[in-house]
């Protein structure tokens, strides 16, 4: 009885977390396309790319505080993911109303934020109920099958939008309604306790513990896993090279090659999203057989690529295409190394201090290198950053 009952919690764990990953995929298609929006519909200054661009790691500092409170506190995963998910998707019920770019700008801020901290929660989750493996394929298939839907949905959204540029105005809050819809299934999740000392209750803590708590718990796993340490120094300075380049891409696509709304959704979410899909399960079975330092430099490898196919596109279109194919097959590498760190470094203690690491450590990078991207785009142009953000791969 006790192994049927534990076989059941763990089926609906995977399948919770896929369907989620599934019924997010609308509301991160028209999220992903905003820059295009600000610039294209808001006339947005270069200034505020670089502030939305900068959101997601910055932001990150604060979702920090937000996966903190399950640290130790397994009661606390399911209830973290479902606060997190009603609180930043309700916001965009009300884009139809909003005038001001910056009310935009605010609401996305407050959803990465949320969205970034219930990561932790949810790879917590999965490492409690699943085997190691099932757990990399859960994670693998589930992102395969939200950026395949990510591939194809921005296409007829650059149809919409190009057809009817206000059009944003009404996907939003039906995107969100649709991200909103999986919350049923995360309520049937059964979290297992792995360790005794979890049945009994944490005492609360002050506000000044709860203010340096992350911060306290991140240097003191620091300090003690130097293995981990090194993981992260690897993982800020791809991650640094990457942002570096996001202020840059959309006044490279939109002044320099002139891209259309099709056009871009083709490059960024079509080609990147079957990349993607294509091969995460290929990633995840590779990761089964190296250690995670040599897998996620195969991964920097790969996106060594990414800036040359770029500017090799002012020749030929064609290469935008080659590029986000390339950027896809990255990405899918290095999300399944940067999310499942947590789960390998910590072996068998909890997993999601260790992933609040990881989004710590974005915040960091986020305070600096979106704005120094933006500054070297408006001093040196746009390619210079691109060729700025390879150099930082090699």
């Amino acid at each position: 009885m006790t192994n049927l009952s534990l076989y059941r919690s763990n089926d609906q764990a995977s399948i919770s977390y896929f369907w989620a990953r599934v019924l997010d995929t609308p509301l991160w298609a028209i999220f992903n396309m905003l820059p295009f929006i600000l610039l294209k519909d808001f006339k947005a200054s270069v200034f505020q790319l670089a502030v939305f661009i900068a959101i997601k790691p910055i932001v990150s500092l604060f979702s920090s505080y937000w996966s903190s409170m399950v640290h130790e506190r397994p009661k606390l995963l399911k209830t973290n993911i479902i606060l997190a998910k009603c609180l930043g998707s309700s916001l965009f019920f009300l884009v139809p109303f909003f005038q001001n770019s910056w009310l935009l700008i605010f609401a996305s801020a407050i959803y990465m934020c949320l969205a970034v901290g219930a990561l932790p929660a949810w790879m917590e989750i999965l490492k409690r109920n699943l085997t190691d493996i099932d757990c990399k394929k859960t994670f693998a298939y589930g992102s395969s099958i939200g950026y395949l839907g990510g591939g194809i949905l921005p296409l007829a959204l650059g149809w919409m939008l190009d057809g009817s540029p206000h059009a944003w105005k009404w996907i939003f809050p039906l995107s969100a309604l649709i991200s909103l819809s999986s919350l049923p299934l995360i309520l049937k999740i059964t979290v297992i306790s792995l360790r005794e000392a979890e049945l009994k209750e944490n005492p609360r803590k002050s506000f000044l513990s709860y203010l340096i708590g992350p911060w306290k718990k991140s240097f003191e796993i620091l300090s003690r896993k130097r293995d981990f340490l090194l993981f992260q120094v690897g993982f800020m300075v791809m991650g640094t090279g990457l942002m570096l380049m996001q202020p840059a891409l959309p006044i490279f696509f939109v002044d320099g090659l002139g891209m259309s709304y099709v056009e871009l959704a083709l490059a960024l979410s079509v080609c990147k999203g079957i990349s993607y899909a294509l091969s995460s399960p290929l990633w995840a079975n590779r990761m089964q057989k190296m250690d995670i330092f040599r897998f996620s430099a195969n991964v920097t490898t790969l996106a060594c690529l990414f800036p040359v196919f770029l500017i090799l596109a002012k020749w030929n279109f064609l290469f935008v295409f080659a590029a986000y194919v390339g950027y896809g097959a990255m990405q899918a590498g290095s999300e399944l190394s940067w999310n499942l760190s947590g789960p390998i470094f910590s072996k068998n203690a909890d997993s999601s201090p260790y992933t609040a690491v990881n989004v710590v450590t974005v915040g960091i990078r986020g305070l600096f290198a979106p704005a120094l991207g933006s500054f070297f785009c408006q001093a040196f142009g746009s390619e210079s950053v691109l060729c700025l953000g390879g150099a930082f791969f090699l």
